[in-house]
């Protein structure tokens, strides 16, 4: 893709650019999404974070999943996340503190056992 370029997605799945200097009616088709309807039961999560079809679903429908022509996409629209970022820092920081704290406390622990060790030794 050719950088500076404009990129659109069709409610049909097209993928199309328009170069920097291009006429707004020139749109270069440079592929195409392939929509599927595949119902949740039918995928499992590998180990590797993808998902996959189950066995029975492979064996069922085959490998390879037909494009469904009544999918549509909507152009423009966002997926709302579902992390708060500052929640997220919040609870980042009291973890932070709390381990520098547990640090501390391992820290005292072993200064006063070195101390009790050398007030045994001179005794």
């Amino acid at each position: 893709m050719p950088p500076g370029a404009a990129i659109t997605f069709g409610p049909d799945g097209t993928l199309s650019i328009l170069d920097d200097g291009d006429k707004p009616k020139t749109l270069s088709q440079i592929g195409q999404l392939k929509l599927i309807r595949i119902d949740p039961d039918n995928l499992h999560q590998d180990d590797s974070g993808l998902f996959t079809l189950t066995d029975a679903a492979r064996a069922q429908r085959g490998s390879a999943l037909p494009a469904d022509p009544a999918l549509r996409l909507k152009s423009g629209a966002f997926e709302g996340s579902n992390v708060s970022p500052v929640q997220t820092m919040v609870e980042m920081i009291g973890n932070a503190r709390s381990f520098e704290m547990q640090m501390k406390v391992i820290s005292n622990v072993n200064d006063n056992a070195r101390a009790g060790n050398q007030l045994l030794a001179i005794g």
